[in-house]
């Protein structure tokens, strides 16, 4: 190999080096995978493609959040996914012991027991703040929005999408 080799092939190894950089920082910035490790599943889905820009939001999506703490169960931080199931001004209502969405279907309040806790410790009805969402599992045995409130939007990662 003469010089102009070894700085033809310097230089295609830098340029190389430098993209595949700068292509992990995206991906590891703007994207991220979620598992669901549960033994008992939140989820019908164990793994999401999870988007951290993308904030278009609707009833039905899944999305991923920084959960409040709830010790011993869950250190703050922990990242849920659920389904979104109520926007800003929609109504909830939590009754003894089942929960309607603007009146609609009622959900049972399944974790009762686990929680240690009467259906009329949960007993409210609330609008959805504007800055807020209402989010379900898709199993009976999810802790969600039934038990905890609305999720502001500051705890939202990203928009999640089921892989498998």
């Amino acid at each position: 190999m003469n010089i102009t080799e070894n700085n033809n092939f310097a230089i295609k190894a830098v340029v190389t080096i430098t993209t595949t950089f700068a292509v992990m920082y995206i991906i590891m910035n703007y994207f991220m995978i979620g598992m669901d490790l549960q033994i008992i599943k939140s989820s019908e889905y164990d793994y999401f493609f999870i988007n951290k820009f993308d904030n278009n939001n609707d009833v039905g999506d899944y999305i991923a959040y920084k959960a409040k703490p709830l010790p011993p169960y869950f250190e703050e931080g922990s990242i849920f996914i659920k389904k979104i199931a109520a926007l800003p001004g929609d109504v909830i209502t939590v009754k003894d012991g089942y929960q309607k969405i603007n009146g609609g279907e009622p959900r049972y309040l399944h974790l009762l027991k686990t929680l240690k806790k009467q259906a009329s410790d949960f007993d409210r009805t609330v609008t959805v703040s504007e800055n807020g969402l209402w989010v379900i599992g898709t199993t009976k045995a999810s802790y969600d929005s039934r038990y905890t409130g609305e999720i502001d939007n500051s705890q939202i990662v990203g928009r999640a999408y089921p892989l498998w």
